[in-house]
């Protein structure tokens, strides 16, 4: 029978051709290749031939080790564990220490795949960065303008409006009347269009952002090497590609969009707070501390809890994905209570991060209540301790101000909360952008 050929293939091109020997005698690629792996069975074989148990070499034929009979490995197995049994004290001792030295990164590199992995710690600012970019700088700017114009309006014509009830009264009637009314009419047409501009800017810089890294994402998996994908299981890609992308397209503009608002809200009260009863100063600075010590705290938990349900959401994909393809298989050998024992349990898993976050919820609120009303209680009292040196309009405005920033906090800390465990899922997205390429 005529001998096939071997092809050896370097970058993805037929580099050599030939038999077995004429491979060895041109001393290339194939050749190297021999050399590398005889080099690491040698490296195997010559630390097995330092226990008691490996002082047998096996024979190699063109590269390809020759097994014993079964009888006669399972006799040199029997005889080996008793002369380790005999031998434990200075060899025990031994593997130990070479174990230990063993670098971490050899022992993973046997994994056939890898598990889904988590971040820890705060969200880098790169992947704000990256999701300002994906965005484009121009309408990001922009946003934050037009939010910024919106909130300016509204204070100018609240505090207008207190103004205006300050005025006298003079034969029933209060004089400038046209004047008020008509500098209150443009205010509050000028936040109309800002309010308009902001939500137009948010929505289609946010499709924007969505459409440039699903691209990257899709031109960074098709781009990786067959390895990325033996390794990488199924469910991490469609996690990638169905959940974070969703979260992307439709759950992180509404997010910034009332971060931005609740932000600029609480700076807003506190300007009026401050306005009204400057004596407020000597408070607003230890509330806002006890205030950044509690957003901190929560937003923490918040994030990391958010990661893990992110990351234990992976294994119930693949486990579907799997159960899907070996379906007829299942119901031949009648396995399909175990397969759905596995499946809620891995749901039950994917579900441990809901109730601490249920926890957490209910703790942050607690301590925001505490944090409000002590904002309403100084307001409310400072400006009785100096009713005679205020206007009933801008104490009014102080007050109810003061009301709703117990609202303003919660809301900001939640947002705060929401934007930083949500915009993880840009990082996990561009994870894939980072790893190594077969084709640019």
């Amino acid at each position: 029978r005529p001998r096939r050929p071997i092809l050896v293939m370097t970058d993805g091109e037929i580099s050599e051709m030939g038999s077995y020997q004429e491979l060895l005698k041109q001393d290339g690629a194939f050749a190297e290749f021999l050399r590398t792996y005889a080099n690491a069975e040698q490296s195997m074989e010559s630390s097995d031939a330092s226990s008691p148990s490996g002082k047998e070499r096996k024979p190699v034929e063109n590269g390809v080790l020759v097994n014993d009979a079964p009888g006669k490995l399972m006799h040199r197995q029997l005889s080996n564990s008793s002369t380790y049994s005999r031998e434990t004290g200075k060899s025990q001792h031994q593997s130990s220490t070479a174990e230990l030295q063993k670098p971490l990164a050899e022992k993973n590199s046997w994994k056939l795949t890898e598990a889904d992995t988590a971040e820890t710690g705060r969200v880098k600012a790169t992947v704000y960065w990256e999701y300002m970019k994906a965005i484009g700088l121009y309408i990001s700017f922009l946003s934050v303008f037009l939010f910024m114009c919106n909130h300016i309006a509204s204070l100018a014509s609240n505090y207008w409006l207190s103004l205006w009830t300050d005025d006298p009264v003079v034969n029933g009637t209060q004089q400038y009347t046209n004047v008020r009314l008509g500098v209150y009419g443009a205010l509050g047409i000028s936040q109309g269009i800002a309010v308009f501009g902001y939500s137009m800017a948010v929505s289609i810089g946010g499709i924007f952002a969505s459409r440039h890294l699903h691209l990257d994402l899709l031109h960074n998996v098709l781009r990786s090497p067959m390895s990325f994908f033996e390794r990488t299981p199924s469910g991490n890609l469609v996690n990638r590609f169905s959940k974070e992308i969703d979260t992307i397209d439709s759950t992180i503009p509404p997010i910034i969009k009332m971060f931005m608002g609740s932000t600029f809200n609480v700076i807003g009260a506190c300007i009026i707070i401050l306005l009204a009863t400057p004596i407020a100063a000597v408070v607003i600075p230890p509330l806002g501390l006890v205030y950044l010590l509690v957003q901190r705290f929560y937003v923490a938990t918040s994030r990391q809890l958010k990661r893990l349900e992110s990351v234990s959401r992976s294994p119930v994909y693949s486990h579907f994905n799997e159960t899907l393809l070996g379906v007829s298989v299942i119901r031949a050998f009648e396995e399909q209570k175990r397969f759905i024992k596995q499946n809620d349990m891995k749901v039950d898993e994917n579900q441990k991060a809901y109730y601490p976050s249920i926890v957490a919820n209910r703790w942050l609120a607690v301590r925001l209540e505490f944090v409000g009303n002590c904002i309403v209680l100084f307001a409310a009292l400072f400006a009785v301790i100096a009713r005679n040196k205020l206007s009933p309009g801008l104490i009014g405005l102080s007050v109810s101000y003061s009301l709703q920033i117990t609202a303003y906090l919660n809301w900001l800390v939640r947002m705060t909360s929401d934007l930083e465990t949500n915009i993880v899922a840009v990082e996990r997205v561009k994870e894939y952008a980072e790893m190594e390429k077969e084709v640019q």
